[in-house]
């Protein structure tokens, strides 16, 4: 029982992130802005407007 909410709040959780992130997304797109990563140690600069989104 333990073990189906475990699992149901990280779905929820996981969800929650990839809608924040698309929201985020379009927003620095309209502000053509860009995202900044670390990527193998270097940092990347990516356009907003590269992003790909599923």
């Amino acid at each position: 029982m333990a073990i189906k909410k475990t699992e149901d709040i990280t779905d929820k959780l996981i969800f929650g992130l990839q809608e924040s992130f698309k929201q985020l997304v379009k927003t620095k797109k309209r502000e053509n802005g860009t995202f900044v990563w670390c990527i193998d140690g270097k940092i990347t600069h990516v356009k907003a407007k590269d992003v790909k989104l599923k």
